[in-house]
């Protein structure tokens, strides 16, 4: 693992502002967690400088495309419309700097898997 990437992770679990996050140590990644079990990982902390958010909000996505370039990582949710954005090269220093931009992310990122988590359990056990 990187150095810095399990810094940056505890970082953004403190920008969730006591939501719950959680971080577990994969073997190519670190996930925060909001629950255990599948549909529960808010943020993923990648080993090649790339850390992923939900964003479903295109105000919040165009403040963040003000001060980064995120990628669209694929589509994410059943319409086809993509809410899963990679930050390269992301660090502490932009997570210090832009620390309300990411407060507002990490929390939107939170509120979002909780959402896709309940549909897909719901569609997965109904």
């Amino acid at each position: 693992m990187k150095d810095g990437r399990m810094e940056i992770a505890k970082r953004i679990a403190d920008l969730s502002d006591n939501r719950g996050l959680w971080i577990r140590k994969c073997l190519r990644h670190i996930a925060l967690k909001i629950e255990d079990g599948p549909y529960s990982d808010a943020v993923i902390v990648y080993d090649a400088d790339r850390v992923k958010f939900f964003i479903r909000s295109s105000d919040l996505l165009n403040k963040a495309k003000a001060a980064f370039h995120p990628k669209e990582v694929r589509p994410t949710n059943p319409e086809g419309t993509c809410i899963s954005f990679g930050f390269l090269g992301l660090d502490l220093n932009d997570l210090q700097t832009h620390e309300g931009l990411f407060r507002e992310i990490v929390q939107e990122s939170v509120r979002t898997t909780l959402d896709r988590g309940r549909k897909k359990k719901l569609t997965t056990f109904a």
